[in-house]
């Protein structure tokens, strides 16, 4: 069955900072922001595919798309 919208709250909180080598030498950083908040949904387009996207706008600002499919009940 097709046409099922599932949405949904989003909230995050990151922590840091984060370590790594880069050219030879040590670097620290972290997020300007530590935390998202948005909302995003799942759209089931037939019995097996869904379309699921998200957004935060406010903190760290994203946007992510995807599908999925499901190969049993």
């Amino acid at each position: 069955m097709g046409g099922v919208f599932s949405p949904y709250a989003a909230v995050r909180v990151f922590g840091g900072p984060v370590w790594w080598h880069r050219g030879g030498q040590d670097v620290t950083g972290g997020d300007v922001h530590h935390y998202g908040i948005g909302a995003g949904g799942s759209l089931t387009i037939s019995g097996m595919v869904d379309i699921v996207g998200e957004t935060t706008l406010i903190g760290e600002k994203t946007f992510s798309l995807g599908v999925s499919v499901s190969f049993w009940d």
